[in-house]
């Protein structure tokens, strides 16, 4: 009797993370996107992430050697493809399961660095592909030795966008401007810079909204720095420290927005505010820094100013405020160019094709 094929079964694809929930930021977003999105699409996913609040060497050998496991019996019955993220730890789970156990491993760098790290470049050399959020974290990363794939691809985060959709053109009232800032409450991020530029702006009914925690000690004291500078340059009617927001409640704050402010100091990646942002039909000022002027298009649905120039980034919003016609049209553009690009499904879509090519 001639034997029947029988179909392969789909792959189990294993996300191992060093960043989720509740810890904020993009990385964790990023990766709770793809794990719905991937499941949504009838793909097997399993998360695998550290459970404790505080990684040290010996929780990651554990965490390692766990998922290890995890992962070779789940092997045993599926075809298994494995994709971490972001930490040396993650990438060391990825390189095993590539050379002990023989299966597709993936890596994705979130995260600029800013040394060469000798474990790095081995890892990598372990596994079957990189992927990277941005082109410039990707020219970063071989900058500081990680050698380039042939297939190497750049797959920034993508969102839900209809949640963050208006049916209303978006106009600004000069006399009534909703600025909003998102993200964590750090250093790099550049809050101090924002409020600085409000110094510039006193003629203007400007109120600006700082959405985010500190999560760590050093967060803390950035925090503590923040207040001491709104009071030193007495802000304090033109600054509301929010603290965290999440779900339907940070979405309102994107509707009643006119202008995200995006004033990070370091080599910012692809921050997934970018999508939250434009998705709400709202324009970005930031300063051009890392990747993000492969989507701020600078005239056209954001303004681009040179790092850490605090003069030029107010000079920047108040064009923005005084120029209705300019406002709309970059309004429309932002909206326009999420539709376009910054969909879930786009990055899904990448994602699939990078796994199973």
């Amino acid at each position: 009797m001639e034997e029947i094929n029988k179909p392969l079964k789909p792959p189990v694809v294993v996300i191992i993370t060093n960043n989720y929930y509740p810890t904020i930021g993009g990385i964790s977003t990023y990766v709770a996107d793809l794990v719905s999105g991937l499941r949504k699409s009838n793909i097997e996913t399993l998360l695998l992430y550290p459970s404790y609040k505080k990684t040290n060497k010996l929780s990651r050998i554990i965490f390692v050697i766990r998922s290890i496991v995890t992962i070779i019996k789940l092997n045993i019955k599926n075809r298994v493809i494995v994709h971490s993220h972001s930490a040396n730890f993650c990438l060391l789970i990825g390189y095993i399961s590539k050379k002990l156990i023989k299966l597709k491993a993936v890596h994705t760098f979130h995260s600029p660095i800013s040394a060469k790290h000798r474990e790095l470049s081995f890892l990598v050399k372990g596994i079957d592909q990189l992927i990277y959020v941005s082109k410039a974290t990707e020219r970063l990363y071989q900058s500081y030795g990680v050698p380039p794939f042939d297939n190497d691809v750049i797959i920034p985060g993508g969102i839900d966008i209809d949640k963050y959709l208006t049916n209303t053109i978006k106009k600004i009232d000069a006399d009534n401007v909703k600025v909003l800032f998102v993200g964590r409450i750090a250093k790099e991020k550049g809050i101090k810079e924002a409020i600085l530029s409000l110094n510039y702006l006193v003629d203007i009914n400007i109120k600006l909204d700082i959405i985010g925690s500190a999560q760590t000690i050093e967060q803390e004291n950035y925090l503590s720095e923040i207040y001491k500078t709104i009071d030193d340059h007495t802000l304090k009617g033109s600054i509301n420290i929010v603290g965290k927001k999440t779900g339907e409640e940070l979405i309102s704050y994107y509707h009643k927005a006119d202008i995200f402010i995006l004033p990070s100091i370091w080599e910012e990646p692809a921050p997934m505010v970018i999508a939250e942002a434009f998705s709400a039909s709202l324009p970005i000022i930031a300063f051009d820094t890392g990747g993000l002027r492969e989507r701020i298009i600078d005239s056209v649905n954001g303004v681009l100013v040179p790092r850490g120039d605090i003069e030029a980034l107010a000079t920047s919003l108040r064009a923005l405020i005084e120029d209705k016609i300019l406002y709309e049209k970059m309004s429309l553009n932002a909206r326009e160019y999420s539709l376009k690009n910054l969909s879930s499904e786009k990055m899904i879509e990448k994602h699939t094709s990078a796994y199973f090519e």
